[in-house]
């Protein structure tokens, strides 16, 4: 069984132009049209079991649209996909649908802070992560470099350990093995903590020996298997966890035993 900790998906409306701005913009090629439905056609067609489907409120105010989205996605199609909402931190909204996303029974939430334009250890957002906190509810972050913002650091390991110091009760989930490109970084100010790293976007992008080291400092009970779909793919990201010198039981915690245990932990 294999889950993907970390993709993204797009209202039908809005898929195309979406996927066609962010390819512009990194420059990669997406294996998916950014659809829920092409989404689960990719999954299925490469034998993939399920899949976390993260959204992102890129502005204030927008947040009540994307979780509506994210709550009729995740009406329609739980069987496959694990919906995460999304707030801005920024937003009048925010508390209010953080409380309607736990209401709804959405396990969690994705903020980007490059895309949100925030740094994530700003003392402003602090009241924000009280309530995830309090409300037990998962939250993804961007973790280091993003290539639409190759200048900022607002998602550096450095911010995101100052966070994690000051709130050990959120149970956080660091994308790209905890700051992609920066896994020096991440071995020194990340591994060992009490979150989960997610392997998104790391194939091609990461040495077998780095992501070998960082599992064994993080500790493989913490680690989750992840594409990034539409922005990388999954067969060769599960050619990375393949060559590893792991065990069947390590790799199968990996694939999908440890996000399963996160999201039915509350």
């Amino acid at each position: 069984m294999i889950i993907d900790s970390h993709t993204h998906v797009f209202p039908d409306t809005l898929a195309e132009r979406a996927i066609a701005k962010l390819s512009v913009n990194s420059g990669l090629v997406p294996s998916t049209d950014g659809t829920v439905s092409g989404l689960i056609e990719g999954l299925d067609d490469c034998g993939i079991d399920k899949a976390v489907a993260l959204n992102i409120a890129t502005k204030p105010m927008q947040d009540v649209k994307v979780n509506d989205f994210a709550l009729d996605t995740a009406k329609k199609y739980g069987d496959k996909l694990i919906v995460f909402g999304s707030v801005h931190p920024y937003s009048e909204c925010m508390e209010s649908e953080l409380l309607r996303l736990k209401e709804n029974g959405i396990k969690g939430i994705k903020l980007h802070p490059e895309y949100q334009r925030f740094e994530a250890d700003d003392k402003s957002v602090f009241d924000m992560y009280s309530l995830i906190s309090e409300l037990g509810l998962l939250v993804t972050f961007h973790a280091g470099f993003d290539i639409a913002y190759p200048n900022s650091d607002y998602a550096s390991p450095m911010r995101l350990a100052r966070v994690l110091d000051r709130f050990p009760d959120m149970r956080a989930i660091l994308a790209h093995m905890g700051g992609m490109l920066k896994w020096d970084e991440v071995d020194e100010l990340i591994a060992g903590r009490d979150c989960c790293l997610d392997t998104a976007m790391c194939a091609g992008y990461i040495k077998d020996d780095t992501l070998m080291r960082l599992i064994e400092k993080h500790g493989v009970e913490k680690i989750l298997f992840a594409t990034d779909t539409p922005w990388n793919n999954w067969a060769d990201s599960i050619a990375m966890i393949e060559r590893l010198p792991l065990s069947k039981e390590e790799k199968e915690m990996i694939y999908h035993k440890n996000i399963e245990r996160i999201i039915g932990e509350r």
